[in-house]
């Protein structure tokens, strides 16, 4: 029969209990010698008994020895056990993760920060910190350069994108160390700790994004330039005066959305020392920092890009014509808007049959104030964006990247701008990869660390929006 690693546990604490015993009984042996005999120490002889059945004390040691020798072989067998098992299970993991594809992360293809065999199981994590201090050395020739795991990942992405990089590949979706998570469930009961989560970059680019919030699609991994249908028109059916007449054929017209590459930049400044010292708590304050800039970025050209020199066209250049979006016109010198011109913009695009489920009003901090100051009906105190935080029952968002510095006609740089709409139908693309420069001469002692992200942004159907670039506050 096999020796299983607890009945080996159970012999050692059998024997341990044995030695105590023994040990406590010469203690006590030699205190009652003592109290009977204050010279028992100088006496010659041999104590213990006399023909009783109580063990003398050499024998107590004698017994000691033994178990103490097969103490420590019990010990050894234990231990040697206890390795040949850890071995084993180690070999069936590994083996099980070779051979199940399920009990790997990510999408195909799998990349070498997603799949567990390659990050053994997890425990080798993909480290922002580690490639700019691989790049940082390579520049200045100190140390090795980009390596490992880091190494690994830039290749891969490299070899996939339709883009050749400039600097080192980042992957959106690396854990970002210094930023777990303990989920608790009912699964681990009450008051346990549950399963360490590991946010990636991706979801500290959507928590910063407000248009995500609202609904905005973000698409990301995309390798290259791609298209999108568009239906453009949509069937129609009519009426027949009599069975079996034919009705005329309505087809539907469908058009492209075409992504391409758009380029944005965010930058940070880091020492020396703090690259080459970073804890995992450093790591993801560098990491907030740059979601941060390119989340900035991201939304500054989906709501105010020009369309022209290589930026997308922004939510507030598209026009009436031919792009289809609404427009609400507040006057030669822009206006203030009442109850009225809020609810004719949900109108516009009720009439759109715009989808319901990622409606919502989006401005800026001047206009909220506006809105919560303004009633809807003179001398009736219910204001138009109330305590509800909603207008016209939809939700309210805001940034100060919606401008408030625009201009029509004599009102000079204090318009702002609104816009309400089905935000699902904004499409964000970011292609695969971070794309990670390192500067480490021109703010010496600092090093620059600049991001290059390309994307593209588009409106699925504009008509699912309604703006406004002319609203005054005051």
């Amino acid at each position: 029969m096999a020796v299983r690693e607890q009945d080996l546990i159970e012999k050692l604490d059998d024997i341990n209990e044995e030695i105590r015993r023994l040990r406590d009984q010469l203690e006590d042996d030699d205190t009652e010698d003592r109290e009977d005999d204050p010279d028992a120490d100088n006496a010659d002889g041999e104590g213990g008994s006399e023909g009783g059945d109580e063990p003398t004390d050499e024998e107590i040691a004698e017994r000691l020895d033994d178990l103490l020798t097969e103490y420590e072989e019990t010990e050894q067998r234990l231990k040697k056990l206890q390795k040949r098992n850890a071995r084993v299970t180690n070999i069936q993991t590994r083996h099980a993760e070779r051979s199940n594809i399920n009990d790997r992360v990510g999408s195909a293809p799998i990349m070498p920060h997603t799949d567990r065999v390659n990050t053994r199981n997890g425990r080798h994590q993909y480290s922002l910190m580690r490639a700019i201090r691989g790049q940082t050395n390579a520049i200045l020739g100190h140390g090795p350069g980009l390596s490992g795991l880091e190494l690994e990942v830039h290749q891969e992405l490299a070899r996939t994108r339709g883009k050749a990089p400039a600097g080192v590949l980042i992957p959106w979706d690396a854990g970002v160390q210094g930023r777990q998570t303990r989920a608790l469930s009912t699964t681990t009961g009450t008051g346990a700790v549950g399963v360490t989560t590991l946010p990636t970059m991706i979801d500290a680019l959507r928590d910063r994004l407000v248009l995500v919030s609202l609904g905005a699609n973000l698409i990301t991994d995309q390798t290259g330039p791609f298209s999108l249908p568009k239906t453009t028109t949509a069937v129609t059916g009519s009426h027949v005066s009599t069975e079996g007449t034919p009705v005329s054929q309505s087809d539907p017209a469908i058009g492209d959305l075409d992504f391409t590459y758009k380029s944005i930049e965010a930058s940070t400044k880091l020492t020396r020392q703090f690259i080459n010292g970073a804890s995992v708590s450093a790591e993801a304050y560098i990491v907030d920092q740059l979601t941060k800039a390119v989340a900035t970025a991201l939304e500054n050209a989906a709501l105010n890009g020009a369309g022209t020199g290589g930026a997308p066209k922004g939510l507030f250049k598209h026009t009436a014509s031919p792009d289809g979006i609404g427009v609400k016109v507040m006057g030669a010198n822009g206006d203030k808007p009442d109850w009225t011109d809020v609810v004719e913009m949900t109108g516009m695009v009720d009439t759109a049959n715009a989808p319901n489920a990622t409606r919502a009003f989006l401005t800026n901090p001047t206009m909220v104030a506006y809105f919560q100051s303004t009633p809807k009906e003179s001398g009736y105190p219910v204001y138009i964006l109330g305590d509800s935080g909603t207008i016209n029952g939809y939700p309210v968002a805001s940034t100060s990247l919606v401008p408030n510095n625009l201009t029509k006609g004599s009102s000079t740089s204090k318009c702002s701008a609104i816009a309400f709409g089905s935000w699902e139908e904004m499409l964000i693309a970011l292609f695969t990869g971070l794309d990670l420069f390192i500067d480490p001469f021109s703010s010496q002692p600092h090093v620059n660390v600049t991001v290059a992200q390309d994307y593209d942004v588009h409106l699925a159907h504009a008509e699912s929006f309604a703006i406004c670039i002319d609203a005054l506050s005051a």
